[in-house]
């Protein structure tokens, strides 16, 4: 019963996005604006209000952070490693976030959500990968493809004034210092990002009703990115939070979540933008969305495990 009450509702909610999307029910203005809105508003809402209802304390798990983190780097050399024969750095440096750069906001968040009925862990790791991780490789990518960029600092400050990240930092600050928001704002802000779970579901949805799935999408190069996407990533994450960090169940569950998910939407705008891989990265996108889906019923069906 409790595996009904947790999948169904998730998987019923992509199912509507993906209906939705195959029946053209929304225009490409309209996704347009909803997926705006949903970015820009609703999720960076929801976290600010999940923070603000959480200590700072409990919210950084700096365990289940250094866990991410040393996968990440370690991963990062292993599909270095595998591509530096027939790739340039642009190249390499594109198909590890394709690799390892997972879908939170979209992805995540909501499942995390409908699963573990806490997203604290997503939150933090959305914060890291917006902040830090893409930063450093859109730096990397705007120096080795000799592109004049405005300086490292704009591209700090660029991501620091996303919604998405600005709000999350502000309800930490607010909670380290124990600030109270005003009854007024506060319930405004948790009434916007209350659905924003759901709508992020939906939104994923309407993504893989747009997925090409025919014979030219899968090469060699997707095969090996989204076997570690898909199945490595998660695995050495959960090996090594068990056995070095030692996650208590909670972090163990959300680690494995948090890897097997697809890779983020964002990473395909990144390729666009240094026109480098954006085909690769559109069937990486596609292909592990569908396997994450598979993997959230296979993770719950080991919960019980931790």
């Amino acid at each position: 019963m409790d595996f009904i009450n947790s999948i169904v509702p998730l998987f019923s909610i992509i199912f509507i996005g993906f209906f939705c999307g195959k029946k053209q029910l929304l225009s490409d203005k309209q996704n347009e604006g909803f997926e705006y809105f949903l970015f820009k508003v609703a999720i960076p809402c929801f976290l600010f209000s999940t923070i603000m209802k959480t200590s700072i304390m409990q919210l950084i798990h700096w365990p289940y952070v250094f866990n991410y983190l040393l996968t990440f780097v370690l991963l990062a050399c292993v599909v270095s490693i595998i591509f530096r024969a027939h790739c340039k750095v642009p190249h390499i440096a594109i198909r590890i976030l394709a690799a390892l750069y997972v879908n939170s906001a979209f992805y995540s968040i909501p499942v995390l959500f409908f699963v573990l009925g806490d997203s604290k862990a997503a939150v933090i790791i959305n914060v890291l990968q917006v902040a830090v991780i893409q930063l450093i490789f859109v730096f990397l990518l705007g120096v080795t493809t000799h592109e004049k960029k405005a300086p490292l600092r704009s591209h700090i400050i660029h991501a620091l004034a996303n919604p998405i990240i600005i709000l999350p930092i502000i309800g930490m600050v607010l909670s380290y210092l124990e600030v109270t928001v005003p009854i007024f704002l506060g319930n405004t802000i948790t009434s916007i990002g209350s659905g924003a779970a759901a709508l992020a579901l939906f939104s994923f949805g309407l993504s893989l009703s747009t997925a090409d799935f025919g014979k030219a999408t899968f090469t060699k190069d997707l095969a090996i990115i989204v076997g570690i996407k898909n199945f490595i990533h998660p695995v050495v994450a959960l090996i090594m939070g068990y056995y070095l960090f030692g996650l208590d169940r909670y972090w163990l569950i959300a680690t494995l979540i948090m890897t097997a998910a697809p890779t983020a939407i964002i990473i395909h705008f990144i390729s666009k933008r240094y026109d480098t891989d954006t085909r690769l990265v559109r069937n990486t996108i596609a292909t592990t969305s569908v396997i994450s889906l598979l993997s959230i019923m296979l993770i719950y069906a080991v919960m019980d495990m931790f």
